[in-house]
């Protein structure tokens, strides 16, 4: 596996704390080309200011620090403890009824990667291109009728 020292290309290299998010999969790719090099320095600087554990208690909305999806499945991350415990909002198999708050333990859902890929559910991946700022905007985003009461225009 790759080290906080494992050069990209000339402008920079991962860090030791995106290493720990990242998925197998998605980092085999990633570190063998040097096209994703920008990617990996920004998430590398985004990984050093997720907020820790119980910092976003107060907030109405949460900074959407990290979102991995596979399959039906997501899982957005406001909060880490920079090791193995992450807080956050989890959908399972699309079933958003069900969905909430709580904490993820970063262990175990990577190693979901390979259920998911053994029982042919696609891979996990680490989003690299949200756009979303929070996850109450990216709740409403993805069900604008069940999350209405995160949508900004409702006061």
């Amino acid at each position: 596996m790759a080290n906080s020292k494992t050069p990209l290309n000339s402008k920079g290299q991962i860090s030791e704390l995106l290493l720990k998010l990242v998925p197998t999969e998605q980092l085999n790719v990633m570190l063998s080309s040097a096209e994703h090099a920008d990617v990996i320095t920004k998430m590398s600087e985004k990984v050093n200011k997720i907020p820790d554990i119980n910092e976003t208690d107060s907030m109405v909305r949460h900074p959407l620090a990290l979102h991995y999806f596979a399959g039906s499945c997501d899982w957005y991350v406001c909060e880490w403890d920079k090791e193995d415990t992450f807080f956050g909002y989890v959908i399972l198999n699309n079933d958003i009824e069900c969905s909430e708050w709580g904490y993820i333990n970063r262990k175990e859902l990577l190693e979901l990667e390979h259920v998911f890929i053994k029982n042919g559910l696609g891979v996990l991946n680490l989003d690299f291109h949200c756009r979303y700022e929070t996850i109450e905007d990216a709740l409403y985003a993805r069900d604008k009728q069940y999350f209405n009461k995160y949508n900004k225009e409702v006061k």
